[in-house]
């Protein structure tokens, strides 16, 4: 007696069905796990660029600094990312990437944090004429010191 062996296709075709459900998950992994890269110009008003204007990704260490023209270029995790623009003297902005691919932003002055400055100047003045306290440092004592730089230099050596 002759016994027949026939041939199943149902194990290959489970085989090409999780073939093709590995391709997809692949495909929408790789989608959604890619970063976005977003650029731009910052600049002030009157369209003048802003040099050195920091752009950070909230709650990340990502970040950059605008060059030379106010462009910069910056990779984001993700849409939902907001961008922090921040530059002494102006308000700090936040703006959401979205499906932004580039994002120009104009800066505004903020007379706020202009008053928090203080700029301080010296002149010349007689010790009799001085109310406060004053310290002399001898150039023989700073000079036998191994210090990169003068502030290294004056570090400690004044009381008070």
């Amino acid at each position: 007696m002759i016994r027949i062996k026939y041939f199943s296709l149902e194990p290959i075709q489970n085989v090409i069905k999780l073939f093709v459900v590995g391709i997809f998950v692949a495909l929408y992994s790789a989608a959604v796990g890619q970063a976005i890269t977003v650029k731009g110009i910052v600049t002030e008003n009157g369209n003048i660029p802003m040099i050195g204007v920091t752009i950070a990704e909230k709650n990340t260490t990502n970040g950059t600094v605008t060059d030379i023209d106010g462009s910069y270029t910056l990779k984001v995790n993700a849409t939902t990312s907001i961008l922090v623009y921040n530059y002494l003297g102006y308000a700090t902005q936040e703006v959401i990437v979205g499906n932004s691919m580039i994002i120009d932003i104009v800066m505004q002055q903020d007379s706020k944090v202009l008053e928090d400055i203080i700029v301080t100047g010296y002149r010349k003045e007689t010790r009799s004429d001085v109310s406060t306290a004053i310290s002399s440092i001898k150039s023989r004592d700073v000079e036998r010191l191994v210090v990169s730089g003068v502030e290294q230099a004056l570090q400690g050596q004044a009381p008070g």
